[in-house]
């Protein structure tokens, strides 16, 4: 196996990885069971994955994941993405 070949395994597994830390993190408050969580508890999850961001760093994430008409609540799908890359950027 070449080594791109092996490095590149390598980034999708701890890709999948994080992925999978996100989404448990994320389901522990998805009480609807509905891959949607309070936007309040954003703040919670994303400190509970090991990030400490200051006020305006977690309201520009936040502004990335909300939908065009905020509804209170934030879609795992949008989610996931945005923190998959902020986890990715931090190893």
């Amino acid at each position: 196996m070449a080594t791109e070949e092996r490095e590149g395994a390598a980034a999708e597994s701890a890709i999948a990885e994080i992925q999978k830390k996100i989404t448990d993190a994320f389901e522990v408050f998805d009480h609807e069971c509905n891959k949607t969580v309070d936007v309040r508890e954003i703040g919670t999850i994303i400190r509970s994955l090991g990030c400490c961001p200051n006020e305006g760093d977690l309201h520009d994430m936040l502004a990335e994941v909300e939908e065009e008409e905020p509804t209170g609540f934030i879609h795992l799908e949008k989610f996931l993405p945005m923190m998959t890359r902020v986890l990715m950027e931090r190893r």
